[in-house]
């Protein structure tokens, strides 16, 4: 199901989720403009990022619950729709493509962190995804 989704689009909604006040370095608070592409993650393919000022590596799940996790942005955005229609662990689990632990422990964090505003007319409510598919 995940590949369905549009992976640009995905990762564009969750830069807004995740960084509102701007995507800036995990460690230093740097702008990703003062940084490079230091690699593609092969898993995520998410571009991961040197910091010049202070030479650590961050990406975009950085300073997120989703930090070392090996998620692509659809699974991602994929999990979060499932989680905020209250979907079972399992279910979403089949859907996104890792283990309902994972589902369960990711759940639980956001539930305790806060929640992230889920898409309305973004990345997932395209392919049938979004609030009220």
């Amino acid at each position: 199901m995940a590949e369905l989704l549009d992976a640009q689009s995905c990762e564009s909604w969750l830069l807004e989720q995740f960084h509102p006040a701007g995507f800036k370095c995990a460690h230093c608070g740097a702008d990703v403009s003062e940084a490079r592409i230091f690699r593609r993650g092969q898993r995520t393919r998410l571009a991961d990022y040197r910091c010049k000022r202070c030479a650590r590596v961050y990406n975009l799940y950085s300073g997120t619950i989703f930090a070392h996790k090996q998620m692509r942005p659809q699974q991602v955005v994929l999990l979060l729709c499932g989680i905020q229609k209250d979907e079972s662990a399992a279910t979403i689990a089949h859907e996104v493509g890792v283990s309902w632990r994972t589902v369960y422990n990711l759940r639980r964090k956001l539930r305790t962190n806060g929640s992230y505003r889920m898409p309305t007319n973004g990345a997932a409510k395209k392919n049938g995804h979004g609030e009220g598919a």
